[in-house]
This record gives structure tokens, sequence and C-alpha cells, in this order.
């Protein structure tokens, strides 16, 4: 993640975003391999695991700089105040991207798929690839910036995240909130899902069940957005 700041200053934030999601495709194209190939299961998982968690460094940072590029001119073209153009973006985005989280969890608790768990991984892939592929046609939104000021130092650019958070009050708010989810998404997904669920209403169940956290989240996302903006 630290590195990826330098990256996304180098080379733009589409660039980035673009190769955040070649390299996470891989990482769901491991589980595949492991599906058809039980003798090379843990290697490809953690091969993909491995991939997947650098994927996630570069995508996120990419994906936060091409978002406040948008909503910057979002709110130019809009003639909106910055902030509420980012919150009001931000409900868009939040809701658009757990609806998909919803719809692929609930892809596992599809009968026809269940029963096939290759099919089910091929579809994933499929997903993550197509995704990938989109993500080429849309705008490079810091071209000109980047051509004009040139790459910051990579040691500046890396470190700016802890400079943020060594002056900024609000910063460290987001301490407690992120440790939180951190515990609750782990706790949820790594063993309540498998230890509670699964032999309380069977395997097949768990996609819809893990689904519904995820569906309330989406459903909220609007709303709050738009209470965010007005506030």
């Amino acid at each position: 993640a630290f590195l990826a700041h330098g990256l996304v200053a180098t080379f733009g934030a589409k660039r980035v975003l673009v190769g955040g999601l070649g390299v996470y495709c891989v990482y769901v194209c491991s589980y595949l391999v492991a599906v058809f190939s039980p003798s090379l299961r843990k290697p490809a998982t953690l091969l993909g695991a491995a991939l997947g968690g650098l994927a996630a460094g570069c995508l996120w940072p990419a994906q936060g700089a091409y978002y406040a590029r948008c909503a910057e001119a979002y709110a130019k073209a809009a003639r909106v105040d910055r902030a509420a153009a980012t919150s009001l973006l931000g409900s868009y985005f939040s809701g658009l991207y757990l609806l998909g989280e919803v719809s692929m969890k609930l892809l596992s608790s599809v009968p026809a798929l269940a029963a096939v768990p290759k099919l089910l991984y091929a579809v994933y892939a499929a997903a993550a690839i197509a995704a990938a592929v989109f993500a080429c046609s849309v705008d490079d939104v810091d071209a000109a910036a980047r051509t004009e000021a040139g790459p910051p130092p990579w040691g500046r650019t890396a470190s700016s995240a802890l400079r943020l958070f060594a002056v900024s009050p609000l910063a460290r708010c987001l301490v407690p909130m992120n440790c939180a989810f951190g515990f609750g998404a782990a706790y949820l997904n790594g063993y309540f899902m498998a230890a509670v669920v699964g032999p309380g209403v069977g395997t097949r169940s768990i996609g819809f069940v893990s689904s519904l956290v995820v569906a309330t989240a989406a459903a909220a996302a609007l709303p709050l957005g738009r209470l965010g903006a007005a506030l």
C-alpha cells in the first residue's frame, strides 16, 4: 500500500487500477485451478492469496485517487461543493459495489451452480476478467496533471499516509472503525459462516445468508450518502 502511492503518482490511477484488477484475476483464477487440480490446491491458493493481497494494496489507493479526481470533476461540472459531490458519488459507488458483492455471494447458493463447483468458480473467474477488461475503457482522469507536474519523489508519496496520520485527528479517528471492520469481517467470513451457518442451515445456504449482511449495507448506502451530503 505504501508503494502504491508512488505507482499512482508515476503511472496514473487508471493504469494502477487496471493492473491491480489484472492481478486480482490471477487471485480469483487460483481457486479455479485448485478446483480442477486437487494436487495443486495448496500452492495455487497460497500463491493466489499472496497476489490478491498485493493487488489489493495497489488497487485501493489507485481507486481512491481515481475517485477523488472524478468527484472533483463532477463538483466543477455540477457547480456543487466538493464535499457534497464526494458524499453523493460515494453513496453511488457503495451501492453498486455492494450490489455486485451481493450478486456474487448469491451465486454460490444457486442450486445449479452450487452443485457444480467447477462451473461456479469458472463464473467467478469470467466475471473478474470481464471487470478488468471493462476497466481498460474508463477515462485516464489524471493524465494531464501527471504530464505537467511529473511524478513526485517515491519517498514522499510512500510516507504521505503516515504524515497525514500524524497531523490529522480525523485520520486517526478512522483507526477504531477499520479495526472493528477488520475483526467483524474476519469473524463473519472466517468463523461464523463455517461454524454456525453451515451446520445450522447447510453449506449451500452460506452465500444467501452472507448476502443479507451486504444487502443491508447496500440498501443503506444511498440514503446515508444523501444524509452525509445534507449535513
